[in-house]
């Protein structure tokens, strides 16, 4: 066994032997809405140097003990490659015809929709945690030659914290790298002259960085 599992294993036994019973009053379910930005951790295609761009992420948790809950949630992110421009011949071809300049530009959508597992720590209003989740990831790409779209799986893990404040509201903050992989097979050319957008698997991995608001009900 792995010392990182060894680790979470230990935990998790501390955790459930510390934490005390559920009381039949404390709110057990949360609506969470999530805001921040998300950073691409690589070059999503040749010559392609995505910037962070900015990340909206709403969930419904679950308590299933005072150091565990389960999470469904839905998000959207959204990101894009400074614009530049290149001179290219009109005809379309490598020789030959008037040279004209082209925009070359690149906008990258991304849709999560995840199941997500947070082991924290039971007591006070400070509560930090480590998180670890899988889910389905909807990826739509718009550029100069066209439209490409498409699905794949996402993994998660990382880590928070939350602050619980007059036994209902809570605020805190969270990141985590999520390991993305979309199947971009849909494809729509805006360009003809340049033929079809390029299509095939998309690499989306990268650094998630959001605060959290919540109701605990």
């Amino acid at each position: 066994m792995h010392a990182p599992t060894r680790l979470l294993t230990a935990l998790a036994a501390a955790l459930a032997l510390s934490a005390p019973t559920v009381r039949a009053d404390e709110p057990s379910t949360s609506l969470r809405v999530r805001l921040g930005a998300f950073q691409p951790g690589h070059r999503l295609a040749e010559q392609d140097e995505f910037r962070a761009g900015p990340e909206l992420e709403v969930g419904v948790a679950r308590a299933l003990a005072p150091w565990l809950d389960a999470e469904a949630s839905l998000g959207w992110s959204g990101t894009e490659v400074q614009r530049r421009t290149v001179l290219v011949f009109a005809s379309g071809g490598n020789t030959g015809g008037p040279v004209v300049p082209l925009d070359l530009h690149s906008r990258l959508m991304l849709v999560p929709l995840a199941a997500t597992a947070r082991l924290r720590w039971p007591e006070g209003p400070v509560r930090p945690h480590l998180l670890a989740g899988a889910g389905l990831l909807y990826g739509r790409r718009d550029d100069t030659f066209g439209t490409v779209s498409g699905w794949g799986p996402q993994l998660r893990a990382g880590a928070g914290l939350d602050w619980h404040h007059g036994g209902r509201v809570l605020v805190g903050l969270e990141g985590w790298w999520a390991w993305s992989r979309t199947d971009m097979r849909t494809a729509r050319t805006t360009t003809p002259v340049l033929g079809p957008p390029p299509v095939g698997e998309l690499r989306s991995d990268g650094l998630h960085l959001l605060a959290t608001a919540g109701w605990r009900f």
